[in-house]
């Protein structure tokens, strides 16, 4: 991962990948990623530029969430994946990374968080959040905007000089009343 330090704040965006075959879709029923939702909000509250993706809410393709990220002009792209929608984040992946192949693409959730070797063998993920997202990737988003060291973030999983670089596990959260309230504003609640 090449790091360079950001003069402005950085911009990103959470994407939760389409789910065609998903029991949502079947049932009828779209809701917000409450994951996603805390992650936003965590971010926000700490100053930074964050917006949402929703491609079930949306019903987009695969070729209209590249022209979303396009329009949205993410420095950071954070993909969450449970293990029958592994598939549509790498697909979301690629997406990404042939329309804005300078985007830094993070997966996480427990699909990453347990193959995290496989899903870094993919070519578009470039960083793995293992474990609980809402602090790990607040300090991967600060460590990456000031050009430090990815290494000194706990929770990671990442390649550097072709070496898989495993850091240490984040402890979990204790008080859950710590976070704040889900950035549910950010999703097309309508």
């Amino acid at each position: 991962i090449k790091i360079m330090y950001f003069v402005s704040v950085m911009h990103v965006t959470f994407l939760n990948p389409p789910q065609t075959n998903s029991k949502y879709k079947f049932l009828g029923v779209v809701a917000p990623s409450l994951g996603i939702g805390y992650m936003a909000a965590v971010l926000e509250q700490n100053g930074y530029d964050v917006d949402v993706l929703d491609a079930p809410a949306l019903e987009l393709t695969y070729d209209e969430i590249g022209e979303e990220i396009i329009k949205r002009n993410p420095d950071i792209v954070s993909i969450s994946a449970l293990t029958p929608t592994i598939g549509v984040a790498l697909d979301s992946a690629d997406k990404i990374k042939q329309v804005k192949p300078d985007t830094i693409v993070v997966l996480g959730g427990y699909h990453p968080t347990f193959e995290f070797k496989s899903v870094l063998a993919e070519e578009s993920v470039d960083i793995v959040v293992r474990g609980e997202g809402e602090y790990t990737l607040l300090d991967l988003v600060q460590t990456i905007e000031n050009g430090g060291d990815l290494k000194e973030v706990q929770g990671l999983a990442f390649y550097e000089d072709d070496k898989l670089i495993l850091t240490p596990d984040r402890p979990v959260i204790k008080d859950l009343d710590e976070l704040p309230f889900p950035a549910f504003h950010l999703f097309p609640m309508e």
